[in-house]
């Protein structure tokens, strides 16, 4: 089997400061990020926490929602792990390289820029100043991006929120539209697609779990692989509204992975499901 280079995702920190500042940010770029049904189900008739939240983000101040009651803290990080992270419509992001030659940098705006003829987001490259997105290219440390709002709890401009572990000069053209439009996908709020709840896969488990404990640099274990591919997202913070085994946010899936025999290759490009529901995230 071929060797799969995938995307990993950066694990939710469970530091509860830090699961209220990831709320706070999210909140404060998107009201829709949490006033959903699954938002309304999780605060019941808690209008305190409702208030909290509103007053927090009009005063700009994160610390009213660390000194909290216990109960009310709890439901505040309940919601800080469902919130969704999409970033206001019609956005522009600050976008900085903390690494890679001209070349590189080149390849990564041009299939990054996929994402703007669907979307109302737009991307803009600087040289230098402070950024939402930094991206490094730190070879052997695997490609993974932070999810959406997620990018601005990293408030050390030194550090990266996006890398490319396995791009160099000699990688074809194929493999950088997989790679980059995936990430730049993630960076926009989109989650893993065979993580969906819509997604029904049949996995063959011990073979998925011994894959990966074979072939990644390092190994993955047991809870890194629930964590990439078996665990589902809720219906919060579905990619699609239904199973797409063509988007570009889906693994490679070989048929030995499933005990059905059902696979999926290499998405190398946006699909019809992709443009349509990064369109309607992202309106016109």
């Amino acid at each position: 089997m071929e060797e799969l280079k995938v995307c990993v995702d950066l694990n939710n920190d469970s530091n509860p400061n830090s699961l209220k500042f990831a709320l706070f940010n999210s909140y404060k770029e998107r009201d829709s990020n949490l006033f959903t049904d699954n938002y309304r189900a999780i605060i019941q008739s808690d209008t305190l926490t409702e208030q909290l939240l509103l007053d927090a983000k009009e005063h700009n101040d994160f610390d009213s929602l660390l000194f909290t009651k216990q109960n009310t803290s709890d439901l505040i990080i309940e919601l800080a792990v469902e919130r969704g992270k999409l970033w206001a419509n019609g956005r522009e992001l600050k976008i900085k390289f903390l690494g890679g030659n001209d070349t590189l940098r080149s390849r990564v705006i041009f299939f990054a820029r996929q994402w703007e003829e669907f979307a109302n987001i737009k991307f803009n490259f600087i040289e230098s100043g402070d950024a939402e997105i930094r991206i490094s290219f730190m070879m052997g440390m695997g490609s993974w991006s932070a999810v959406g709002t997620d990018a601005l709890n990293n408030t050390d401009q030194s550090k990266p929120t996006m890398n490319f572990g396995w791009l160099d000069d000699n990688t074809p053209d194929s493999e950088f539209s997989r790679v980059v439009i995936h990430e730049f996908g993630h960076c926009l709020g989109c989650i893993h697609e065979h993580q969906s709840p819509e997604a029904n896969i049949t996995w063959n488990k011990e073979v998925v779990y011994n894959y990966y404990k074979s072939t990644q640099t390092p190994p993955w274990d047991k809870n890194k692989v629930d964590h990439n591919i078996f665990n589902k997202f809720t219906s919060a913070t579905v990619s699609n509204s239904v199973f797409d085994p063509n988007s570009i946010m889906l693994y490679p899936i070989p048929k030995q992975f499933t005990t059905d025999g059902f696979s999926v290759g290499m998405n190398e490009v946006l699909s019809e499901s992709d443009k349509n529901f990064i369109a309607k995230c992202y309106p016109r």
